[in-house]
């Protein structure tokens, strides 16, 4: 009889799931109309402000299949009631790929302009230029996507497979491939974040570029899944799961999250600005005057000493409110660096969000979120025939 009922409750969680589901469906489907009429109306505007989309949404993917990666190989007890949250997203990176191909296919000479021959300056290498020719830049992208696919789709799949079959080679089979797969994953975006967006800026280069994008794109991945299972927590099978020692661990690694992107992202700047070289300095020249230098200190405040100041706080970490507000901040603050990060490159002296960037980014995240709650309610919400499990139950018990 018990079992019948959390049949019964979960059926009705998956519902409600997809009920998130189609509502970023018709979002989505609203924004892509919208966008239609930017592109006829400003192509070049329309494949920007897609392309910052596109980079978004699929560093929202690389962060949850690098989370994912971790849970896998060391197996933390937090990470048993968000890691099917983190695995459905990571199994959108088809999805970002096809995002891509707009721009990939029509967009390029309107985003890049190492394409543009009266851009491309003399002091360039021909080592650089070559590597930022068309054809192999799509080899590269379509590498890229290769790899994470088949990474996102075998961690999943084998935790999946061990929900019907309790084989446990199969969770060290995910512990196997999760060690090289943050290596993988940290040489590939690397490179796909140099490709994409620091060549936005083709004189500009910095070795911690790549590494700041990482740990951006994991802080807005955990703070997106951490919002996802806070509204969800009181549903089962995620009731109970949201105890002290849950809340505390989520909280501490958001805080810790929060610390890593902070400590790269003014390294980076104390780096360049101290080194005083033009070509290096050339980009927080462009992005510290006028409105983009307002942008810039209140991301520094509301991506850094707010939310650094609430996660000391053992109660913001224990009140689902107050961590809903953190991580719904983290998010936002996330959204707006990258746009302080992309959108100058393109010419644009003043911080000016345009519809189009709005219509582009609900697009390509309405699609994204839909295909990702239909991911999630697709499958046990919660892992099964997981060690972890037994051992809750147990502390559940003791108390």
């Amino acid at each position: 009889m018990d079992d019948i009922n959390c049949m019964i409750d979960q059926f009705d969680t998956k519902t409600e799931i997809r009920s998130y589901a189609a509502m970023g469906l018709v979002a989505g489907i609203v924004a892509v109309l919208l966008s239609v009429v930017s592109l006829m109306a400003n192509s070049r505007l329309f494949f920007q402000s897609w392309f910052f989309a596109a980079v978004f949404w699929t560093g929202i993917t690389l962060g949850c299949l690098c989370f994912i990666s971790i849970i896998h190989v060391i197996r933390p007890k937090w990470g048993l009631p968000i890691v099917r949250i983190l695995e459905a997203g990571s199994r959108m990176i088809p999805y970002v790929a096809l995002a891509f191909l707009p721009v990939l296919l029509f967009g390029m000479h309107d985003i890049h302009p190492w394409l543009q021959s009266a851009v491309v300056s003399d002091d360039m290498s021909k080592a650089k230029l070559t590597y930022l020719q068309t054809p192999f830049f799509a080899l590269r992208w379509g590498i890229y996507f290769v790899i994470w696919t088949l990474l996102a789709y075998a961690l999943s799949g084998w935790s999946y497979k061990q929900d019907v079959s309790g084989d446990e080679n199969l969770r060290k089979l995910r512990v196997n491939l999760g060690v090289p797969a943050i290596f993988l994953l940290f040489i590939t975006i690397t490179l796909s974040m140099t490709d994409w967006v620091m060549s936005l800026t083709p004189n500009w280069s910095s070795s911690m570029f790549g590494f700041m994008m990482i740990v951006s794109q994991v802080l807005g991945a955990f703070s997106l899944v951490l919002l996802i299972f806070l509204i969800f927590e009181d549903k089962y099978p995620w009731n109970g799961y949201f105890d002290e020692r849950t809340a505390g661990d989520l909280g501490n690694i958001l805080l810790f999250l929060t610390l890593i992107l902070a400590d790269v992202s003014f390294s980076q700047y104390l780096l360049i600005w101290s080194a005083d070289l033009p070509r290096e300095i050339s980009f927080y020249v462009v992005r510290s005057g006028g409105e983009w230098r307002i942008l810039a200190e209140l991301i520094v405040v509301f991506q850094f000493a707010i939310p650094f100041l609430l996660l000391l706080s053992n109660r913001t970490k224990r009140s689902r409110i107050m961590l809903g507000f953190v991580a719904g901040l983290l998010l936002l603050t996330g959204v707006l660096n990258l746009y302080w990060i992309v959108m100058p490159a393109f010419g644009s002296h003043r911080f000016n969000i345009a519809w189009s960037d709005l219509a582009a980014f609900v697009a390509v995240g309405g699609f994204w979120f839909s295909g990702m709650m239909h991911q999630l309610a697709s499958r046990n919400l919660v892992p099964q025939n997981d060690y972890r499990i037994a051992e809750e139950d147990l502390e559940h018990a003791r108390r």
